[in-house]
């Protein structure tokens, strides 16, 4: 199984909360807290899924999330959209790019573990 995720969220707080959460589940965890390191870090270590906030300064997560699609190593990716967001025209327009999932915050760090690893299985 895939045990490597990327967490991509300009709330470290989220970001740690999911981190440790993850890692307690035996995963390796990559954080970013902006969208260039991210793409820099998914492209990079090729991780198992991708955990994507939409809302973040810069560069937001669609833009992102459309970059991962275009690049070969990044494509194929599971990505699970992370995000307050709660209107359906965001939930379509992550779809449409190419978003794999789509979970919004508040969230069940149970449910979220399910989805890395089914989505996780895919990529070894």
């Amino acid at each position: 199984m895939g045990k490597r995720v990327l967490v991509i969220d300009d709330e470290p707080a989220l970001v740690d909360l999911v981190r440790t959460w993850l890692e307690s589940k035996d995963y390796e965890v990559i954080s970013a807290y902006n969208g260039i390191e991210g793409l820099r870090e998914a492209i990079g270590k090729e991780p198992a899924v991708v955990i994507l906030d939409l809302m973040m300064p810069g560069m937001d997560g669609f833009e992102v999330l459309t970059r991962l699609r275009r690049e070969p190593k990044t494509r194929e990716t599971p990505v699970i959209i992370l995000t307050a967001k709660r209107d359906t025209e965001c939930l379509f327009r992550a779809k449409e790019l190419g978003s794999t999932d789509y979970m919004m915050k508040p969230f069940s760090l149970r449910d979220l573990l399910k989805l890395v690893r089914r989505y996780g299985l895919y990529k070894q």
